[in-house]
């Protein structure tokens, strides 16, 4: 009997051995890795993407610039074309007086807050 604890005692002393000799540092360093790349991704994405996109040349931004430039959506230039468009009822009835709207509000007089 005691040489079959010495045998079971002993096989746990030695998984426990190899476990953290072995097979700790391998998973321990893929976490801390993970994590670091996690941290350095949320911290310095804006940073390094500023520094590739700088890298390249004006023609290059210039050849990207028209071919991301859309011809289509709701931007404040948006023209309609449908027969039955609200927007285009909307101009037409006012005519000249129409203003396009703009991303920012310019207040020529006074705002009623400042009474």
């Amino acid at each position: 009997l005691q040489i079959m604890v010495f045998h079971y005692t002993n096989y746990i002393w030695e998984t426990n051995f190899w476990w953290n000799r072995k097979v700790r540092p391998v998973w321990m360093s893929a976490v801390f890795g993970f994590v670091f790349w996690i941290t350095y991704r949320y911290y310095f994405f804006g940073k390094n993407a500023t520094r590739w996109a700088r890298r390249a040349s004006e023609e290059e931004l210039q050849e990207r610039a028209l071919m991301n430039k859309r011809e289509w959506g709701y931007d404040f230039g948006y023209k309609p074309t449908l027969e039955r468009s609200r927007k285009k009822k909307i101009q037409e009835e006012m005519g000249e007086f129409y203003v396009r709207p703009t991303t920012c509000l310019l207040y020529t007089s006074p705002s009623p807050r400042d009474s």
